[in-house]
């Protein structure tokens, strides 16, 4: 299997963990991919690069946002947990969603389905992702603004002029 070796081969797993992860996908028939994310036993930073990297998907730290409430209430929490997604953006008729794993098609879909919109996919680590539905949310709640303070990196507006230039599954969608 591709996946499989590229996770050996790129460093992104151990054997030792990459055997428990082929067992329960054996026995559960879930997909690598998602056992890996939730196994939480990988080098993020090397998952994030090469799913970019594969997928030609823009890479993404979602604590650099400033999330408006009005795009976080277009995604549920509880959806956003079950499959680590967080809205980031919203461009006209265009919605940014930043992915632990942006290979689960069917979440894409669920999106589109539910926010009427093209959903532009962008990759970012399962746990920073994690901790920003948790923040952002739970801001949500509570009535506090959604604000993220900017982290090392790339600013909001290179990364926001990064994440524009990217093609989105929607738009690839409506064109087929």
């Amino acid at each position: 299997d591709e996946l499989r070796d590229t996770l050996l081969r790129e460093g992104i797993v151990q054997q030792d963990v990459l055997n428990e992860i082929l067992s329960e996908h054996e026995r559960t028939g879930e997909p690598l991919l998602e056992i890996v994310i939730r196994s939480a036993k990988f080098e993020q930073k090397k998952l994030v690069a090469l799913l970019s990297h594969k997928y030609g998907y823009a890479s993404v730290n979602p604590a650099v946002f400033v999330i408006d409430r009005e795009i976080l209430s277009l995604i549920p929490k509880k959806f956003a947990e079950k499959y680590c997604v967080l809205p980031i953006s919203r461009h006209e008729q265009t919605l940014t969603v930043a992915f632990a794993n942006p290979t689960n098609v069917k979440a894409i879909d669920e999106i589109h389905v539910m926010t009427k919109l093209r959903i532009r996919v962008a990759v970012a680590e399962a746990g920073i992702l994690k901790k920003c539905i948790q923040r952002y949310y739970f801001e949500e709640s509570s009535g506090g603004a959604a604000v993220a303070a900017p982290e090392e990196g790339e600013g909001f507006y290179e990364l926001a002029r990064k994440i524009e230039s990217e093609q989105s599954i929607g738009e690839a969608a409506e064109a087929t």
